[in-house]
């Protein structure tokens, strides 16, 4: 009973513990977050805990690994209470080459970069107490960096100088009496190089010429320069010209040529210069260490060139004119950019020249116009239906051309032309032109095409019966032509427009086609079936076939001749066509057939009477050539269908070599294989006939292949190899430099591959290494490897400090293999592996040298967490101090500070972070400053003094808000004029700000009542005068000056609204009226039409009639009136005689003696037209003129004409001032002796 309490109870307990003892038993590991050393040694990463399994990231399962490698490692490790792993980042570091470069120099307020090359693994430390791989500085001083890293530390040093800004003085101007030399040089010392004027280099110049110099000094601050001025003088002029020309208005300034002499000027000046602006002598007195001198300048004045290039110039075409500045001596700018004297213009243009005789420019312009040579273009004849009068432009030749119609017409336009022949005559000051030109009258016209029609054919003229001169055709189909030709049935019209109007007729138009037979005369159809017969489908007509048929077509099924009659109302055709039967196509293609390549089959139905072949191919030609094996049709059409037929074809193909020479190992057998597809029969030369053999000698074996294309042979030779040997490359071996050549032996036939992939049978090396050969033949592969040591003298390997946390090991690597070590633990080994801190080292021996290295192992210890504390407010001036407590620990500042703790100021986020080999930690905190809040209300506003309201806003985020107005939030709204004020508070500091509301007025203004002016007046609306004061949004100009008629509006908004007044304006012109002149004849009068005249006006004699009708010799006055004024316009109408006399005589006397042997008529106007017919006493014509100038010599038809009595009908017009007049004479003339 006792014995099982005892069990119960130690059952309980278990069950309690079991937690505990399960999370106790858990595997646990801790490398800490990195480990770097030097290049050449390892650790050992050990992960050992009783009862476990390991799986490392290596694929390792072991409970430690050694590494050398950088990399990330991790483990995981397993027991019966459950899996743990870790993770480490293994730096392997390599020494560091420091270098900041030369010593530097660097500008006052200015700043320069020191850096070094990065390395993650790498931690920096900088004299001013940096902690990156660079800093900026500014401050003059000797900076130094350390880089530190598993394989030491590595120091480099640079000393940074200040420039300073670098001006300096070369003194004042010297000046020397002598014709000797004078030396330059700065007057304050100087920091830079010195360059001066003349390219040289060095702290002095020494110069023999008068002149200005300079020097510059550089320096890393910029570069500086100074001037002085040097004169060498003996005597002689002060000024370099004794007089001076003048222009008025201008000042003239003489300057001494000295600055360093005491200067005594005309006027009792003594400055450096003297300015005057009046002609007259001007002198100077200069005391030198030379002496005393004295010069004298006249100053006269320059007249201002007068430019005058005359009046306006027309030319007429090929002419030219030669403009003259004048002034000559001066400088002449013509608009063509030439600048002489004189310029030739000959095309139209503004010309302009400026004259410069040393006061300036002076300008004038002239125009030149180069006008055409008249030619009115005027078309032969005008038409004009009659009863109205015809209007001509003889076209615009120049502002004064003249013009004088035929009908006295003096305008440009003529629309008063009378029909008849007449002319214009046009002068414009470089040629005046007569153009002559008939106006015929015309009448309406009457177009008939006919009555509607019907007829038998392909097409029908339709013709209008009228010309083209004076008339627009257009048909129905938009054609112009004076006929129009039709070739199918429809409605068609004409449009014939002249002067008088437009007229227009239309027909109906029936075209009916004549009937047409067969088109062949034999027509083929299949033996099995039948063909259509078809002539054209006329509508109306009728259609008789041979087989009773009365459709425009007919079936013919049987062979033989059949004929149609065709009828309708153009005519009847008989026609006849002889149907003949086809018979389907038979043909073959032969057997199935077979040959050997290259040979070829052509299949050729070229013979066989087909419409079309089509082959398996899609080939239409009547032949094809084949030369591979397939299966081929072809199919043959005719009228009956087609035929087809298919072959067979097989192209065999001859047998060809395929045996290779081979090598075996000796002892082993190879298969001979010669077969193939196109083979049928096999012999070798050991009498087999199978396609294959299987051979082991060496020696020649051949084989005869026969196929369907013939027999050939093939043979192949068989090389035996033996097998290859153990081969030695020799023992491992170590030397301290030389070469080595390495080589396994001479073996024939075998193939090299050496470690480096070369293939000789030997190589050399002169570098430690592993290296191998293999040989191959056919019979095996042998291969040896021989390692290498080139040693040299030992050199270290270990580094000078190597870090890493606790629960790890390191193995150090003191290398240089084939060397003899001994250790300061007493180990003889080339490694140690080590767990605990301290100083270490190895003596390294070997036949090249001996060496001792050292390195510190330090073991470091995981770190709690860091905190910086919580986040703080700090008022503007204060500091606070950050830091943390865990030692001599890295440690790296957001601010780049790599101390314990640092100070500060400023707002921001400040993380550190602390590491050692065990792992990092950070933390970060927030730092706020509060400065005095910074705030304005903005600029002063306006409010609109009735029902106005404005809102005021404060900044955002302060603590609290006070406004004048006892508000207490961030915005305030306001109702009336006036100053506010708002104080706002943050934790630390309090600030006010003002505001002022100015009152706005509605605005009242008047652009005043509608008004007319006068062309050249100016209306000035300023709606500025009466408004209400305060800003507004007036759109553009605050007044408009008015010059054109028009309605005017203004709209003006401010605070208060928007206000708008409308104004309207008219404007008359000054009427320039040029007097009306007209000549009429004694029998006519004028009229004067005024209607539609936009002003108002009255007659000399009070009246204001519209139309005004004159008949009468004189000048008519009209009175205009407008805003402007009252203006005369007159009317002047001239009265001429408008006969034309004409002779006719009633006798003369053509014998051939030169005394009236002609019968002419004479007159003293111009003519415009004439005709003239003469008749015998039978009353037949014997002679008609339509010229004027042509005479009657008394003969008929080249004969002379009988002596006696003719009468003779003479029609002639003329033109007076514009108007046309004719007449018609007839009378007797008698032909005498």
């Amino acid at each position: 009973m006792k014995l099982r309490c005892k069990a119960i109870l130690y059952l309980l307990v278990l069950n309690m513990l079991m937690p505990f003892i399960s999370e106790a038993c858990v595997p646990v590991i801790n490398w800490g977050g990195s480990v770097s050393f030097c290049q050449g040694n390892s650790i050992t990463l050990n992960a050992a805990n009783p009862n476990s399994t390991y799986t490392w990231s290596t694929g390792a399962s072991s409970s430690s690994i050694s590494v050398s490698t950088s990399g990330t490692y991790w483990v995981m490790v397993t027991n019966q209470c459950g899996t743990s792993s870790d993770t480490i980042d293994v730096i392997i570091d390599a020494p560091i080459n420091i270098n900041l470069g030369s010593d530097r120099a660097i500008c006052a307020q200015s700043s320069t970069t020191l850096s070094v090359p990065f390395s993650a693994s790498t931690f920096y430390q900088w004299s001013n107490g940096g902690g990156s791989n660079q800093i900026t500085v500014s401050n003059a001083g000797q900076y130094w960096v350390k880089a530190t890293n598993a394989c030491g530390t590595y120091t480099d040093t640079i000393d940074v100088t200040i420039d300073t800004l670098q001006p300096f003085s070369l003194g004042p101007d010297i000046i020397n009496c002598s014709l000797g030399s004078a030396v330059l040089a700065p007057q304050n010392a100087v920091n830079g190089t010195i360059q001066w004027s003349n390219n040289t280099s060095g702290d002095s110049l020494t110069v023999t010429a008068s002149g200005t110099y300079w020097a510059s000094v550089t320096n890393s601050c910029g570069t500086y320069t100074d001037t002085i001025s040097v004169s060498f003088f003996a005597g002689g002029d002060l000024f370099l010209n004794d007089t001076v020309l003048f222009c008025a208005g201008n000042t003239y300034t003489l300057t001494s040529p000295f600055s360093g002499g005491n200067n005594l000027w005309s006027d009792a000046s003594t400055g450096s210069s003297l300015t005057f602006a009046q002609p007259g002598t001007y002198w100077l007195q200069i005391v030198l260490p030379c002496g005393v001198f004295t010069d004298t300048v006249h100053y006269v004045p320059n007249a201002q060139p007068t430019v005058d290039l005359g009046a306006d110039v027309i030319l007429c075409p090929g002419q030219s004119v030669t403009l003259d500045a004048q002034n000559p001596g001066a400088t002449y700018l013509w608009s063509n950019s030439s600048t002489g004297q004189t310029l030739t213009a000959t095309t139209s243009g503004n010309y302009w020249v400026g004259v410069n005789t040393g006061c300036g420019y002076m300008y004038d312009t002239v125009n030149v116009k180069v006008i055409s040579t008249p030619n009115p273009n005027i078309l032969d004849t005008i038409y004009v239906c009659n009863g109205n009068l015809a209007s001509a432009d003889a076209g615009s030749w120049g502002a004064n051309t003249i013009y004088q119609w035929s009908n006295n017409v003096q305008t440009r336009v003529n629309a008063s032309l009378q029909t008849g022949a007449q002319w214009v005559k046009v002068y414009n000051g470089c040629d005046t032109i007569t153009k002559s030109f008939y106006v015929k009258g015309q009448s309406p016209l009457n177009i008939d095409l006919g009555n509607d029609t019907t007829f038998c054919g392909t097409s029908l003229w339709l013709y209008t019966d009228v010309g083209h001169h004076g008339n627009t055709i257009l048909w129905s189909d938009n054609s112009n032509v004076p006929q129009l030709r039709v070739t199918k049935s429809g409605q068609y019209w004409v449009s014939v427009t002249n002067e008088c109007g437009t007229f227009t007729d239309t027909i109906n138009v029936t075209i009916n086609t004549y009937p047409t037979g067969i088109t062949a005369n034999t027509v083929y159809k299949c033996v099995t079936g039948g063909v259509w017969l078809r002539t054209k489908n006329i509508v109306g007509a009728t259609y008789q076939w041979s087989n009773n048929s009365n459709a425009s077509a007919t079936y013919a099924s049987t062979p033989g001749k059949y004929w149609v009659t065709v009828s309708n109302v153009c005519d009847t055709i008989h026609d006849t066509v002889m149907v003949e039967d086809v018979h389907p196509i038979a043909f073959d293609l032969g057997n199935d057939t077979s040959f050997c390549r290259p040979a070829t089959l052509n299949l050729n139905l070229s013979a066989l009477p087909a419409d079309s072949i089509v082959w398996s191919s899609g080939s239409r030609s009547p032949s094809v050539t084949i030369s591979n094996s397939g299966t081929y049709w072809v199919k043959v059409y005719n009228l009956c269908g087609y035929t087809s037929d298919t072959i067979t074809v097989t192209v065999n193909e001859h047998v060809t070599p395929v045996l290779n020479d081979i090598t075996i190992c000796a002892g082993a057998s190879t298969v001979l294989d010669a077969s193939q597809p196109h083979a049928t029969s096999y012999l070798w030369s050991n009498n087999a006939t199978t396609s294959s053999i299987t051979v082991s000698n060496e020696g020649w074996y051949s084989v005869y292949i026969t196929g369907i294309c013939g027999t050939i042979k093939d043979s192949a030779y068989v090389t035996n190899d033996q097998p290859l040997p153990t081969i030695d490359l020799g023992n491992d071996t170590i030397f301290c430099a030389g070469n080595l050549t390495l080589s396994p032996g001479d073996f024939a036939g075998a193939n090299y591959v050496w470690s480096d992939n070369s293939t000789g049978k030997t190589i050399t090396v002169s570098q430690t290494g592993t290296y191998y050969v293999t040989l191959s033949n056919t019979c095996n592969t042998v291969s040896d490897t021989i390692h290498v040591l080139v040693t040299g003298p030992p050199a270290g390997a270990l580094g000078n400090v190597v870090k890493f946390c606790a629960g790890s090991s390191l193995t150090l690597n003191a290398q240089n293999p084939g060397c003899d070590y001994t250790w300061s633990t007493g180990d003889s080994s080339q490694t140690v592996t080590l767990s605990t801190g301290g100083k270490y080292w190895v003596t390294i021996v070997n036949d090249c040298g001996t060496l001792t290295d050292t390195v510190d192992l330090i073991v470091e210890q995981p770190m709690h967490d860091v905190s910086l504390g919580a986040d703080t407010l700090l008022c503007l001036g204060d500091s606070l101090v950050l830091g943390h407590n865990k030692g001599e620990v890295n440690t790296r500042w957001s601010t780049g500070s790599t101390f314990k703790s640092i100070s500060v100021s400023t707002g921001g986020t400040y993380w550190v972070e602390v590491f050692n080999s065990c792992g990092s930690w950070f933390d970060t905190i927030n730092v706020v400053v509060q400065d005095i809040p910074q705030f304005t209300l903005g600029s002063d506003i306006y409010m609109c003094s009735v029902g106005g309201q404005a809102t005021l806003a404060g900044p955002v985020g302060m603590k609290s808000y006070q406004w004048s107005t006892g508000d207490t939030t961030e915005n305030a709204n306001v109702f009336s004029p006036g100053k506010y004020w708002l104080t706002v508070s943050n934790s630390c500091f309090s600030n006010t700000d003002t505001i002022e509301v100015f009152p706005v007025e509605p605005i009242k203004f008047e652009l005043g009542p509608d008004t007319v002016l006068c062309s050249g007046e100016m209306l000035i609306l300023d709606p500025l005068q009466q408004k209400g004061k305060g800003p507004s949004n007036f759109p553009g100009a605050a007044y408009q000056e008015i010059t054109e008629s028009g309605t005017y509006w203004v709209t003006e908004t401010n605070l208060c609204g928007s206000f708008t007044d409308t104004i309207h304006v008219s404007f008359d012109n000054y009427l320039d009226l040029k007097s009306w002149d007209t000549t009429i004849c004694d029998d006519e009068s004028v009229n004067i039409d005024l209607r539609g005249f936009p002003h108002k006006y009255t007659w000399f004699d009070g009246k204001t009639d519209s139309v005004r009708t004159i008949s009468k010799e004189g000048t008519y006055p009209l009175y205009i009136n407008n805003q402007c004024g009252e203006f005369v316009k007159n009317y002047r109408v001239n009265i001429s005689n408008c006969d034309c006399p004409f002779f006719v005589p009633n006798a003369f006397t053509p014998d051939g003696d030169g005394v009236n042997d002609e019968f002419k008529i004479g007159h003293s106007c111009d003519i415009e037209s004439f005709s003239m017919q003469i008749f015998n006493r039978w009353g037949q014509m014997v002679f008609q003129s339509s010229s004027i100038d042509n005479s009657w010599d008394g003969t008929v038809n080249g004969e002379r004409a009988p002596l006696g009595v003719y009468t003779y009908r003479v029609g002639y017009s003329w033109s007076v001032y514009g108007e046309e007049h004719s007449d018609q004479k007839t009378g007797s003339l008698t032909i005498i002796q």
